[in-house]
Parts: C-alpha cells; sequence; structure tokens
C-alpha cells in the first residue's frame, strides 16, 4: 500500500510539472567535424551555441551548415524554427513545402515565405552575420527579408545588404547614374 501511495505522488509530481519537461523542444541534429572525428549533439530550443568546428546541422525538411566561429541559438516558434544568429557563416538547403525557417540577426530578419512557390521546391543560399552587417545571397528559390526599410524578396543570384536593405546582386553591370559616369552600386538613384 504504501508503495502504490509513494508511485501516486511521483506519477502526481511528473503530471504538474509535464509543461518543465517539454520546454527544451528537439529540433534536430548537430554533427560537429572535428579533428578527433565526428560528435553530434540533439540541436535543443532556446540553446544558444558557439560552434568550434564546422557544423551540419539536420531539421526536419532542412540542413545547414554552420562555419567555425559561427554563433547561433535554435528556437521553435511554432509553425517555423527561427535561429538567432549573432555572427557567423551559415549555409543553408531548405524545402519550404517540409519546414519553415527564419534567420534573426541585429540587422533584420530573412524568413522562407509562408507559401511556398511550385516552382521553388528548394531553397539555398549563404547568410554572413558580422558586427557590421548581415549579408544573404540566395542561390536557388526565394527568401523574403523583413529589414528597416520594409519587407524585400530575394531572388535566386541575388545578395542583400540587410543593413543597408539594398539588393546588391543581379544589378545590371554598367548603370548610367545622375552624373553621367558609369557607376555600378548607385541604387536607388541610378538611370539606366
Amino acid at each position: 500500500m504504501k508503495i502504490l501511495k509513494y508511485l501516486l505522488f511521483i506519477l502526481a509530481s511528473l503530471l504538474v510539472n509535464l509543461e518543465t519537461l517539454n520546454a527544451a523542444t528537439i529540433l534536430g541534429k548537430a554533427a560537429i567535424y572535428t579533428s578527433s572525428g565526428i560528435k553530434t549533439y540533439p540541436l535543443v530550443s532556446g540553446s544558444k551555441v558557439t560552434y568550434e568546428y564546422e557544423s551540419l546541422i539536420k531539421i526536419t525538411g532542412g540542413t545547414l551548415i554552420a562555419d567555425k566561429g559561427t554563433v547561433l541559438e535554435a528556437l521553435d516558434e511554432g509553425e517555423q524554427i527561427a535561429f538567432q544568429v549573432e555572427k557567423g557563416s551559415i549555409y543553408f538547403r531548405i524545402l519550404p513545402d517540409k519546414v519553415r525557417v527564419s534567420f534573426k540577426t541585429r540587422q533584420g530578419e530573412v524568413f522562407s515565405p509562408k507559401v511556398a512557390l511550385a516552382s521553388n521546391t528548394l531553397i539555398t543560399g549563404r547568410i554572413t552575420v558580422t558586427d557590421k552587417d548581415t549579408i544573404v545571397e540566395v542561390s536557388e528559390g526565394s527568401l523574403e527579408a523583413l529589414t528597416p526599410r520594409g519587407l524585400v524578396r530575394i531572388n535566386p543570384g541575388q545578395k542583400i545588404n540587410l543593413a543597408q536593405a539594398e539588393v546588391v546582386g543581379a544589378v545590371p553591370e554598367e548603370l548610367v547614374g545622375k552624373t553621367g559616369t558609369n557607376e555600378t552600386q548607385c541604387i536607388p538613384d541610378c538611370a539606366v
């Protein structure tokens, strides 16, 4: 009888603290490549990690490669996984019909669109975060960026600096600016 009361007490304690037990959601796996081999760890929501080695991060519907020195925190935000990136470079490959991902930095936020276009079944690219700026490059598919100047779409072959909120890739090679000289980076005041 005493054992049954003890087991019921433990079961009741677990049920009361069930929310606390679920607080750290496992979002995927991180494989860290060191000189002594590969070590695999769970990617836990809310854990801030500094990657001292190049690391492969696998989530359902996506793969990321964090360069050496990258500092990020993965967060479960219900319908999407958010990566709070403090510094470093991340290469990404995302299947937008399987997962929604966002990258949050001091300069803005970049995310996969809510509705994936039928022609874009894959989003690939790179995000590089430094103390001064964030550069996002898209190789395939498209992303949306929430910048200080508003919502911007980044298409294949384009690069954007979130600090300036300007698309700096896919610009015609020679533009004639207001002064009549060839200027390649005179956005937005250029005339062709």
